[in-house]
């Protein structure tokens, strides 16, 4: 059986379970927990949602994976499957009832989900448009039952709600891979058109280095964004004996020059240690700073 699509009027309540679900997670995690936070739609009273409680924690790393200690309290570890730097959990079968999110400490992506949270506390007239929003599409696939469609949008409103909030943090986000196929195809058509003009062809030596090295199973594409705007881009590729190849990095255009593509191999070198992969890249170019050697 799988979850249905369910939006359901702001309940109280979900303050509550929220409180008592946290002081069971901090208990839990002790020392490894700096932050626990309410985030998501549940958070935000008057606001319609989805009746699943997201709770935000922030660790102090995330190498030491409290899987074990997170599945005593009924979580399920699902991945990195929304953001590629946060461990997402659930908890509740089929219809989870907690949605879980672990963040290192220093991560801006956990800023984002503040600074949105905030500006609607801020401006409840926002918070009446979404409330109307998602029961308007919860109407249009109930029937079907078409989450990931719901979902899709629901994307340009919160953007839009993002950009007003004033969020300007650098995250590290999925494009279109094996890892996240539902990715956004605005943000595919970015990431074609940085490599297109800006990654360096192949020469002999790399492809005798590459072939030497990996044999790649999986293609990931990733992207730095500055708030909504994509600054960089990367391609990674996974091997089966477990190496992440560092296939190309590019900065547009505009970003050049301002350590944008030092800060994106940064954190994918971070993604990468963090699930245990051996990292490894060509040297960078002399051409230019935005730019790495790419595997065609």
């Amino acid at each position: 059986m799988s979850r249905i699509l369910e939006v359901v009027p702001y309940e109280p309540l979900w303050l509550k379970l929220f409180e008592e679900e946290a002081q069971k997670i901090k208990e839990a995690l002790g020392e490894h927990c700096s932050l626990i936070h309410h985030i998501g739609s549940t958070s935000i009273v008057s606001l319609a949602s989805k009746p699943i409680i997201d709770i935000l924690v922030i660790v102090k790393t995330l190498k030491n994976n409290p899987q074990e200690i997170l599945a005593s309290l009924g979580y399920r570890l699902r991945g990195r499957i929304v953001t590629p730097l946060s461990d997402f959990y659930q908890k509740g079968t089929p219809q989870p009832k907690f949605h879980l999110h672990l963040y290192e400490e220093g991560d801006e992506t956990a800023q984002l989900h503040f600074s949105v949270q905030q500006y609607l506390r801020d401006h409840p007239s926002e918070i009446d448009q979404y409330s109307q929003l998602k029961v308007s599409l919860q109407t249009k696939y109930k029937a079907e039952n078409n989450y990931n469609q719901y979902r899709i949008e629901k994307s340009p409103f919160i953007d839009t709600l993002i950009q007003k909030s004033g969020f300007e943090g650098l995250t590290l986000n999925y494009i279109k891979s094996t890892l996240n196929k539902n990715a956004s195809e605005k943000d595919l058509a970015i990431f074609n058109r940085l490599q297109k003009e800006h990654i360096l062809p192949l020469t002999k030596e790399d492809k005798m280095i590459f072939e030497e090295i990996i044999s790649g199973k999986q293609h990931l594409h990733f992207s730095l964004k500055k708030g909504l705007i994509i600054v960089a881009v990367a391609h990674i590729e996974l091997s089966d004996d477990n190496v992440a190849f560092l296939r190309s990095i590019a900065t547009d255009s505009p970003f050049q020059g301002e350590g944008y593509a030092q800060k994106l191999f940064d954190l994918l070198q971070k993604w990468a240690e963090s699930q245990d992969h051996l990292w490894i890249h060509l040297p960078i170019s002399s051409d230019t700073n935005a730019i790495y050697r790419s595997f065609k």
